[in-house]
């Protein structure tokens, strides 16, 4: 199946220092960026998700990307009966753009009409 091409609609925070990390007896600053991208909502239930990451200025390609869907932070957290469940996917990292694939596991076929985010933690 062939997935739609969705550009993210917004992103809402900058590179934080998340951990440091003990690397033989030192401790190193282990620097990562959390941020969040809004998908929005879609007809289809797989979408492959273009999150540009130029403004970051990373050396190169992240060496891990971990992602996870969410509904709208405007709910501020409050359940909304959303019954949908999706699967986010890593498929592609450069220095200016992660490719991941968003699909919809509870409902082949159908897409979703919650406004749908996804967090990321990028590691360079």
């Amino acid at each position: 199946m062939n997935a739609p091409i969705i550009k993210a609609k917004k992103k809402t925070r900058k590179a934080e220092t998340l951990a440091t990390q003990k690397v033989r007896g030192k401790i190193t600053n282990l620097t990562a960026i959390a941020t969040s991208v809004q998908v929005g909502r879609t007809v289809r239930s797989d979408a492959i998700l273009p999150i540009e990451i130029a403004e970051l200025k990373l050396p190169g390609a992240p060496s891990q990307v971990f992602c996870q869907a969410r509904q709208s932070p405007a709910t501020n957290n409050n359940d909304k009966n959303h019954a949908d469940m999706f699967t986010v996917q890593v498929i592609s990292r450069s220095k200016t753009v992660i490719l991941v694939r968003v699909h919809r596991v509870d409902a082949p076929g159908g897409g979703w009409g919650q406004d749908l985010w996804i967090d990321l933690i990028i590691v360079p």
